[in-house]
């Protein structure tokens, strides 16, 4: 399969614009971030803060906090108790679907990978469903890979509504979508929407998605204010660290979830 390089940056005909500034405001910010300028005494000003502030973060991820590891994991367990107290929670994920339109050079679902595809009927994802909801894991994440042709929005869902059957939490991880086929998935029974950046660095971005409706940055960015505009009651951020430099996607992910969620 074969693509026309289009401008990563520029949405294409069918992409939803909602208007927003987050995107430069994430980018302004991971710019800014310069990990070596961060001391020991920035590190420990971070870890006696009342409240982790953006700034405090820079210092925790930056090559000064590297001998006070222990100290943040226990400061972060000790967090985390406070807020969540010991509560664990499971989810198992199903993918219903691997096909996918994308040329990812880091994935084995590139639409030119030569590997077997498959797609789950109704029936089929019922019988996972079930089997699943017998281990008492009232969560399950639907996923697909990102083919709208193969996975319409239609399909998934449907596949949503046979979830909400089983599990009282339901999730999808699939193509970014417009705000009114978010508005359909939660409609159906969807509660949240995780969508991974892979890297908020737009160079390294273009170089490593090369065709397919993933190619576009923006796009899939701005994927969680649709999917909240959608009626969405729950949106998740990440990064695949290690793509570009680690310390800048990690603060990058956490700024957006900041300027995003009240």
């Amino acid at each position: 399969m074969k693509f026309t390089k289009t401008d990563h940056m520029q949405l294409l005909p069918h992409m939803e614009d909602v208007g927003s500034d987050i995107m430069d405001e994430i980018l302004k910010e991971r710019a800014s971030y310069k990990p070596e300028i961060y001391t020991e005494a920035d590190v420990k000003a971070a870890l006696n803060a009342k409240h982790c502030s953006l700034e405090n973060l820079k210092a925790l991820l930056s090559p000064a906090a590297a001998p006070f590891l222990e100290q943040i994991a226990q400061l972060a367990q000790a967090k985390t108790r406070a807020n969540f107290g010991s509560n664990i929670t499971l989810f198992t994920p199903l993918y219903i679907a691997n096909y996918c339109d994308n040329l990812c050079v880091y994935c084995g679902f590139n639409a030119n990978n030569k590997i077997k595809r498959a797609k789950l009927s109704d029936e089929e994802i019922t019988r996972e469903l079930r089997e699943i909801s017998k281990s008492g894991l009232e969560e399950i994440l639907i996923l697909t890979g990102e083919s709208e042709t193969n996975s319409s929005v239609a399909y998934i869902a449907n596949a949503c509504a046979l979830a909400k059957k089983f599990f009282k939490v339901v999730g999808v991880e699939i193509y970014p979508l417009n705000s009114d086929g978010y508005a359909l998935l939660h409609k159906s029974g969807a509660d949240y929407v995780t969508v991974f950046q892979e890297t908020y660095n737009p160079t390294k971005y273009e170089k490593i998605h090369l065709g397919g409706n993933k190619r576009i940055f923006p796009y899939r960015l701005n994927a969680q204010e649709r999917a909240l505009l959608g009626g969405m009651r729950g949106v998740g951020f990440a990064a695949l660290l290690g793509i570009d430099d680690f310390r800048l996607d990690a603060f990058a992910t956490v700024s957006y979830t900041h300027l995003t969620l009240p």
